[in-house]
């Protein structure tokens, strides 16, 4: 399931897919396990983001990638 949540410390929502979520009845407690997700295209269509992201290559697109995931490690 994907999930939209905002940190406290950051204050910006974030988008993630559920991994896991595990209940402990004796403390009182629920842990759920998230990756975060990253959108790749807003829509199928020809158009808006498919058409602005299909000029570039896709060496340059993980680049893009790989930078902004090094930004959300460092938090």
């Amino acid at each position: 399931m994907k999930i939209e949540y905002t940190s406290r410390q950051y204050n910006v929502p974030s988008q993630y897919i559920t991994k896991s979520v595990s209940l402990d009845f004796a403390n009182g407690t629920t842990t759920v396990g998230m990756y975060t997700f990253y959108p790749l295209y807003e829509d199928n269509s020809e158009s808006g983001t498919y058409r602005v992201l299909s000029s570039y290559s896709h060496a340059r697109l993980s680049r893009f990638t790989h930078a902004k995931l090094a930004l959300v490690k460092s938090r």
